[in-house]
C-alpha cells in the first residue's frame, strides 16, 4: 500500500501513477533525480535544463517567454532550448531595412496576413517576395499575361504542360510552343 502527496491510498505504485497518468517509467526517473513525490507525480513539463513545471504557460512565465511566441517557435523546428533562451529581437526588419517591433506589425504594414506571409517563407519565398506578393513560380506568355505557375498558363493555352516544356527545350519560341496544336 502507498499514499500520494494528498494522502490517497493505493495498492502499488504502479497504480498510483496511473491514477495520476503518469508513466510508471517517468516517475521512476523523476525519483531517481531526487523530485518530491508531488513533483513527481503533477508535472507535466520539463524543460531542457531537467526543471519540471505543471504547464508549459507556467515553464514559459520562468523563462520570460511569452507562451505564443514558444508556440510559435516549436511550430518552425526550433529546439526546446532556443524556444526559451533565445531573446526576442527588439524589432524585426522587413527587406527594406524598415524595423518594426513584431512580425505581426511588418505584415500588416505590407497588408499580408501573417499565416500567409508564413506559409511563403515556408514555401522558399524570399523576405521580398512573401511581404509584397511576388510570386517567385509566376510565369508570362508571349501576350504579357501573367500566370501563377508554368502549368496554369498551359492550361489557359490548352497546351499539356509536359509538351510545352519538350518544345521549349527544342528550341520553339513561347509563342509557338503555347499556340501550335499538338498533333499526334
Amino acid at each position: 500500500m502507498v499514499k500520494d502527496h494528498l494522502g490517497k491510498s493505493y495498492q502499488g505504485v504502479k497504480e498510483m501513477c496511473s491514477a495520476y497518468n503518469i508513466s510508471y517509467a517517468v516517475f521512476l526517473d523523476r525519483r531517481s533525480l531526487g523530485w518530491s513525490l508531488e513533483d513527481c507525480l503533477t508535472v507535466r513539463v520539463v524543460d531542457h535544463k531537467g526543471r519540471g513545471y505543471k504547464s508549459e504557460e507556467e515553464m514559459c512565465k520562468y523563462w520570460g517567454v511569452k507562451y505564443y511566441v514558444f508556440k510559435d517557435r516549436l511550430s518552425e523546428n526550433w529546439t526546446l532550448e532556443e524556444a526559451l533562451e533565445s531573446k526576442q529581437p527588439d524589432s524585426i526588419k522587413d527587406h527594406r531595412g524598415r524595423g518594426f517591433k513584431t512580425k505581426a506589425e511588418m505584415c500588416n504594414y505590407w497588408g499580408v496576413k501573417e499565416y500567409v506571409f508564413n506559409d511563403r517563407i515556408k514555401d522558399g519565398w524570399t523576405l521580398e517576395e512573401a511581404l509584397e506578393g511576388k510570386n517567385p513560380n509566376m510565369v508570362v506568355d508571349h501576350l504579357g499575361k501573367k500566370f501563377d505557375t508554368e502549368k496554369d498558363m498551359c492550361a489557359y493555352w490548352g497546351i499539356k504542360s509536359y509538351i510545352f516544356k519538350d518544345r521549349i527545350i527544342e528550341g520553339w519560341s513561347l509563342e509557338e510552343a503555347l499556340t501550335i496544336p499538338y498533333k499526334l
